[in-house]
């Protein structure tokens, strides 16, 4: 009798030993959720090719994404407390949003280093150019000019019954001028997704990689319909 007792007194034991263990690693987990990520990104390089088109200089980029407290939507931006207390400089490091298995937002993702998605978006954009036969020059007396807006440069994730989507998006208007011809104005969308299992940086960067490559995918056809 004794000896059965003690066997389920070992057990119960156990089993509590597991169900706090549990809790603890999901606190630990919804901690480092709720806490902000940051992740590095990298913008594909040109392919090689012949400068077809000229010279072209990048006048501006401006990051006209539209915040939202609590919005409907994961792809909608958001942070991790009040937009209207984010700075121009907070804002432009935001590109993403945490969620728990729930789905429910938690803490926010940041570009690392210091940099902004307007770098990040000058730098595709220059790519994407080059890939269609511009030569990018800082010159202000350059032939051609091109100004971009940042629409959408987003990530979100959507949780899954045994691996999580972790998806992307990019959208930037081109607004292209050149001496002799009236401007054009062209709107490029990438979008990148990736199933994963972990909250894992690496999985947020996959989407990314894959919107980018998605967004020089459909810039080339749109820029070689351009006029100039």
């Amino acid at each position: 009798m004794k000896k059965s007792i003690l066997v389920l007194s070992l057990t119960t034991l156990a089993l509590l030993a597991t169900l706090l263990g549990g809790c603890a690693s999901a606190r630990r987990e919804q901690r480092a959720l709720a806490g902000q990520r940051s992740i590095a990104l990298d913008t594909p390089q040109a392919a090689p090719a012949a400068i077809s088109k000229g010279a072209i200089s990048i006048t501006s980029v401006t990051d006209n994404r539209v915040f939202q407290n609590k919005p409907t939507e994961p792809f909608m931006p958001s942070v991790n407390g009040d937009v209207a207390t984010m700075t121009p400089a907070q804002k432009s490091s935001m590109i993403g949003r945490q969620r728990n298995a729930y789905g429910k937002a938690v803490g926010d993702i940041a570009l690392a280093n210091n940099d902004t998605v307007e770098r990040q978006a000058r730098a595709l954009v220059e790519t994407a150019l080059k890939n269609s036969g511009w030569q990018i020059t800082p010159a202000a007396s350059a032939p051609a000019t091109a100004a971009v807006s940042i629409n959408e440069f987003w990530a979100w994730f959507t949780p899954g019954a045994f691996t999580a989507s972790f998806e992307a998006r990019v959208t930037c208007t081109i607004t292209m001028a050149k001496a002799g011809s009236p401007p054009v104005a062209i709107t490029i969308q990438g979008y990148g997704r990736n199933q994963g299992g972990t909250f894992s940086d690496a999985n947020w960067k996959v989407a990314y990689d894959r919107a980018y490559e998605n967004f020089l995918e459909n810039a080339r056809a749109k820029l070689d319909a351009t006029p100039f």
